[in-house]
């Protein structure tokens, strides 16, 4: 995972402690809609999917003087079964009001032509309660599939990368999607967020811990330090066999396991294929971080 984009502002001089979530994979994410801004969001990790691998990957920069960075790293791999086990996550960011964002969340995006003004807008992510592009009515959660479950209470939710193309013939050009539902393919979707992030710019007392179950991690141990949490839940990366460079393509989407979570019956549930301008285009699978803008929490308090 490259996180330059995150590391380069402690290069050019930056002092404040800085910390990035990354959401890569299946994960639903929903906000406590009572007030405006939110004051808790919810991360519900998919783990009904099969051959995936969850990991949270910490990483730690520190500015050494001269744009010299040094980068320590620590991870927790966590089996479906045990993930399940953990229950509950939490990040406590110390001194700061509950207040949760979304980038651009009153702004409209054009799926077919994403651009610099609007790629970080977190309405690129796949709303499955968004009446104009998927279910009309808000869907009903069932209870306890969705584990474990992060809470969040503060920072900036945004769009770290929208889908690109992957191939060398095809490097920075959006990737977009068909939306099928049951066997009947529907006309372009479009561009879809592949990569979700929240970040604090400012930590007011330069610290912030990650509860995971009973344990407790400190992510910054030094003023002035940017901590970026990569959580992830993919399946594994295989590679073509006598190609170890290669990865394995593969075609299959994982979207259809966020249903596993709620009440829809199988001929209204969506799926999404790859609009692929070259066969070799990787990765073409769906395994993106979907929201739903009418559910407000995974669990209660």
């Amino acid at each position: 995972m490259n996180h330059e984009h995150n590391i380069e502002q402690l290069a050019h001089g930056a002092t404040a402690s800085t910390l990035t979530l990354l959401f890569d994979g299946l994960f639903f994410i929903c906000f406590n809609k009572e007030t405006d801004p939110a004051t808790e969001c919810q991360v519900g990790f998919v783990t009904t999917a099969p051959d995936h691998e969850i990991s949270i990957n910490i990483f730690e920069a520190v500015n050494l003087g001269e744009g010299e960075i040094e980068e320590s790293r620590y991870s927790i791999n966590l089996n479906t079964s045990r993930a399940r086990r953990i229950g509950l996550l939490e990040l406590d960011v110390p001194g700061v009001m509950p207040s949760v964002t979304r980038k651009g969340h009153r702004m409209s995006i054009d799926r077919q032509h994403p651009n610099d003004e609007n790629k970080e807008f977190f309405k690129w992510i796949i709303d499955l309660e968004n009446s104009d592009e998927m279910h009309t009515t808000p869907l009903t959660l069932i209870p306890n599939v969705l584990k474990p479950v992060l809470k969040i209470t503060t920072g900036e939710f945004y769009t770290v990368r929208v889908s690109q193309e992957a191939s060398v013939d095809n490097i920075g050009t959006a990737r977009k999607y068909e939306r099928i539902q049951g066997n009947t393919k529907h006309k372009d979707f479009g561009a879809v967020a592949e990569l979700i992030g929240v970040r604090i710019n400012s930590l007011p007392q330069d610290k912030a811990f990650l509860k995971v179950g009973e344990l407790i991690l400190p992510l910054v141990r030094k003023a002035g330090t940017g901590c970026i949490v990569h959580f992830r839940n993919r399946r594994p990366e295989s590679h073509t066999k006598g190609e170890a460079e290669q990865p394995h393509v593969t075609h299959s989407s994982d979207f259809p396991h966020f249903y596993h979570a709620f009440t829809v019956n199988p001929l209204e549930r969506f799926d999404f294929m790859a609009k692929k301008i070259k066969p070799d285009a990787f990765p073409p699978a769906v395994c993106y971080s979907s929201t739903g803008s009418k559910t407000p929490r995974i669990i209660e308090e």
